[in-house]
């Protein structure tokens, strides 16, 4: 399937914006001269594996067990990690609420996992949090708002009076929201009238002080016409109105860089009008051997594997072939990171081989789909598993 880039994912649409800044930022940001060759990105190592890196009032980064303090002329690229008090025993979370509030301490909210010594703790969607104190190195656990049997993948925001708000979210479609006494560590509930779920959202202080909120389109009913119809001005004019209630409008720069990715036929979801102000359209499609053997090499070096030319030419002549599928670009990350999975569940270290490699295929994609017959032949593998991009 091909796969379109229109150029100023849709599930049905991802929106990516980059805003443009002053090459001086850049070179102050990071220590070195901004330039188009020149990464602003440095690598630092990581004590473990974290979904969550805060920073604190103090300069120092907080993930889970774990603070990292920078040198003493500020360098983080120089800078050590040590050892933090670990979080409440029980409560171990991923894709959490968190925040550092006005006072220094630092908060977590909820989870849609909760992993404690390898395995699920209680039932996802969790409703526990805590609160740490960076000056005394401790965490105090936090009982949810009334009647909050979740809080789960929580969307969060400081206020702009300093006040931490959260929306409950799991897979009920729940619009609930709660403001945080920071000194009694209750709830307030808040907000009403919103239009959709927090399940999948961001929000995001604007400097009015209202919350912007950034939804998953692909969960809503959304007509993805409607979303080039919001941006046609801002794409035209570089300035963008919004409302801050029903008596406060005002308009703001939009100098951004606008992606639009979508596998959906472009000229279904906007007319010629709209088309002409998104500039260049770029149609990525199949690739060819050549260009995925260098992806397939890529993610190999990336996943820290050696490149074995015969597991290439067995997904290339045994597995493509009769299955009639396009060699996508995703594929290659996919197949290999699966394969490790099970070479690592055999506790057979980080080498796959062929066995493992045609488990990942038939795993990944379902059978009699595009006349998968490599896929039938082989069998039915266990379906499941959370690969994130």
């Amino acid at each position: 399937m091909s796969r379109w880039l229109l150029v100023v994912a849709l599930l049905p649409i991802t929106v990516a914006v980059r805003w443009t800044s002053p090459p001086s930022v850049l070179a102050q940001a990071t220590g070195q001269a901004a330039s188009a060759v020149s990464s602003p990105w440095q690598s630092l190592t990581y004590p473990r594996n974290a979904c969550t890196v805060n920073l604190l009032t103090d300069g120092t980064l907080m993930t889970y067990g774990s603070r990292f303090t920078p040198d003493i002329n500020g360098s983080y690229v120089n800078g050590t990690w040590s050892s933090a008090a670990p979080l409440p025993s029980g409560y171990s979370p991923g894709a959490f609420a968190s925040a550092v509030l006005p006072d220094g301490r630092l908060i977590y909210e909820g989870g849609e996992i909760n992993i404690v010594n390898g395995v699920q703790s209680g039932p996802p969607f969790t409703n526990l949090g805590a609160i740490y104190d960076p000056v005394a190195n401790t965490w105090t656990p936090v009982a949810p708002p009334s009647g909050w049997s979740t809080i789960g993948g929580a969307p969060s925001v400081v206020l702009a009076n300093g006040t931490f708000m959260m929306g409950r979210a799991d897979q009920s479609g729940t619009r609930q929201q709660a403001l945080l006494d920071p000194i009694h560590l209750t709830w307030t509930p808040t907000g009403s009238g919103k239009a959709d779920a927090n399940l999948e959202e961001g929000w995001t202080l604007l400097p009015g002080g209202g919350v912007l909120v950034i939804d998953d389109l692909g969960r809503q009913r959304f007509v993805p016409q409607r979303l080039f119809d919001r941006w046609i001005v801002p794409l035209e004019q570089q300035i963008d109105h919004l409302a801050a209630g029903a008596d406060a409008l005002f308009a703001t720069p939009c100098d951004a860089v606008i992606v639009f990715a979508t596998n959906l036929d472009p000229t279904e979801l906007a007319d010629e009008a709209v088309h002409r102000r998104l500039g260049y359209k770029i149609q990525l499609g199949p690739l060819s051997v050549e260009l995925y053997t260098r992806v397939w090499a890529a993610v190999c070096e990336e996943m820290g594997v050696a490149f074995d030319q015969k597991l290439l030419n067995h997904a290339l002549t045994k597995l493509y072939p009769p299955s009639g599928r396009p060699l996508l670009a995703c594929h290659p990350r996919d197949l290999i990171c699966m394969a490790l999975d099970k070479a690592a569940y055999d506790e057979r270290g980080t080498r796959f081989d062929i066995e493992d490699l045609r488990w990942a295929w038939r795993n990944y994609f379902l059978p009699n789909m595009a006349g998968d017959e490599a896929t039938r032949r082989v069998g039915f593998g266990c379906l499941g598993g959370d690969r994130r991009e």
